[in-house]
């Protein structure tokens, strides 16, 4: 199995936090993005942990999406 790099947070300004996180392809290049959104009393860390038990995945690039909401 290939070394994942670590995940890269990104914020985006805003009244409400919303950020996304990306965790790279493990060999670094720019290939396929999976998008996730979270569900209900979830946020972006638990569903990237999902998204990253998908069989095959490393070979993609993975983005998890947090609601603009104040819960999260």
């Amino acid at each position: 199995m290939t070394a994942v790099p670590d995940t890269v947070v990104y914020t985006v300004e805003a009244t409400t936090l919303r950020r996304y996180l990306v965790a790279p392809a493990a060999d670094g290049e720019l290939l396929p993005l999976l998008v996730g959104f979270h569900g209900y009393g979830e946020n972006a860390d638990r569903n990237l942990q999902a998204l990253r038990a998908i069989p095959g995945v490393d070979q993609w690039r993975v983005a998890s999406v947090q609601e603009l909401h104040r819960f999260y």
